[in-house]
């Protein structure tokens, strides 16, 4: 499988597949501390992969759970598993 996902920051993203373009919506938050926000779309990407969620979920769940680390300051705000279970 090759996918690009591209992050837009408070855009959301952009994703490409041999099949499909999709634009995703970043959810509104307010920024404490971006850092690490990335990392946590990747890890969050991942996460709804390695779920066989469809190509849109995966992106949704990347997003809320970047959105839930700039809540707050450092690794504090970093979304865990019972937060990508509850929204996956």
């Amino acid at each position: 499988m090759e996918i690009i996902a591209c992050t837009l920051g408070k855009k959301g993203s952009y994703v490409l597949s041999r099949d499909k373009e999709l634009e995703v919506p970043a959810d509104k938050s307010e920024a404490i501390d971006t850092t690490g926000a990335g990392d946590v779309y990747t890890a969050g990407f991942l996460a709804g992969l390695l779920k066989k969620l469809p190509l849109f979920e995966c992106a949704r769940l990347a997003t809320r759970a970047a959105a839930q680390s700039i809540k707050g300051y450092g690794r504090n705000s970093y979304p865990d598993r019972r937060f990508v279970n509850r929204i996956s």
